[in-house]
């Protein structure tokens, strides 16, 4: 090879060089943990969640948010609030393809499990989003006197009777020690989402809570001192800002 082809060469490996280095910094980038991007999907799937319970009490005419479950004439649950929301959420058809008379596993009912839409997925429950399962989870009341933020059956609750303020009710978490048919009305409760602040292994001790607010907060090694005031939306424990 002649003189002038080696010095093309090197010239032409110089430029193939600059532009690599070019495009890499052009590029997005995805450094960093990957559990960190998947603990954005989850604080984004649960605001996600709670933006929709706001929208569809926004649009009740007397602000009512909506029930955990939807229930027969008997106050027996049926199918879970995830149903109820998915007019909100653009799954109108998939709404409409519910016999809402029927629970959840009627034979009407139950082929439609393998439909659960991505938002009910969390990126930490791959093999339960396989099953139609979630992880997300309404904290359902357990208390005669105090109400959590998704009404009993029959009981009417509005947003303005969140006496402990928005900011300080929890709405939806994610539990990934038990995920559910997504269709199937089960959540969690206050006293059993406190038993499970020690099984945070698959998310490095780090639990996400939506608030009635729209705000999701990420809680690391949490306690139940630091918890349990955020459970209720009237009982009058309101943790210190």
């Amino acid at each position: 090879m002649q003189e002038g082809d080696w010095k093309f060469l090197w010239r032409m490996i110089g430029f193939m060089a600059m532009l690599a280095f070019c495009g890499g910094l052009l590029l997005p980038s995805t450094g960093g943990h990957p559990g960190a991007s998947r603990h954005s999907e989850v604080m984004n799937d649960l605001k996600q969640i709670v933006l929709v319970y706001q929208l569809k009490a926004n649009s009740d005419p007397y602000n009512r948010v909506p029930p955990v479950a939807i229930v027969d004439p008997n106050g027996q649950p049926l199918l879970s609030w995830r149903v109820l929301l998915l007019p909100q959420m653009d799954e109108q058809e998939l709404f409409e393809q519910f016999d809402l008379t029927k629970p959840w596993d009627s034979p009407e009912n139950l082929p439609l499990v393998e439909k659960m839409p991505d938002l009910f997925a969390s990126p930490f429950a791959e093999q339960a989003t396989k099953q139609g399962k979630t992880p997300y989870k309404a904290i359902a009341n357990d208390d005669e006197l105090w109400s959590t933020a998704w009404p009993r059956p029959g009981e009417d609750l509005k947003l303005s009777k969140f006496k402990d303020g928005l900011s300080h009710t929890a709405m939806v978490v994610e539990d990934l020690t038990n995920p559910v048919i997504w269709t199937k009305p089960e959540d969690i409760t206050p006293s059993e989402y406190l038993q499970i602040l020690d099984h945070g292994q698959w998310s490095s001790k780090t639990f996400f809570i939506g608030f009635a607010d729209g705000s999701v907060r990420p809680f690391k090694d949490p306690t139940e001192e630091e918890i349990l005031p955020l459970m209720y939306a009237n009982d009058g424990r309101v943790p210190k800002d």
